[in-house]
């Protein structure tokens, strides 16, 4: 999704459930992605059209050398974003 995209879903969506788009590295333009759980999650139920009108992609490869710096400010997590989970983008 893109930045506007992201922050219409970023936030709160019931008590103590949130979603919290995080930035790609070395994509242009930059996109932000979700866990395609988010898209069944009952808690984000109030946001599932929304969430349903972004495209569905798979995690391909992730080359953390191109740019060590945007590595460090991502808060992408590879111990829970394995290379071939979906994810919303």
């Amino acid at each position: 999704m893109n930045t506007a995209q992201s922050n219409q879903v970023r936030g709160q969506t019931t008590r103590a459930h949130a979603c919290a788009p995080v930035p790609t590295v070395g994509v242009s333009p930059q996109l932000f992605v979700l866990p395609i759980e988010v898209k069944t999650d009952p808690h984000h139920a109030d946001i599932k059209a929304l969430l349903d009108s972004f495209t569905v992609a798979t995690i391909a490869t992730i080359d953390r050398s191109q740019d060590a710096v945007l590595v460090q400010k991502c808060t992408f997590d590879e111990t829970t974003w394995h290379v071939g989970v979906k994810i919303v983008v």
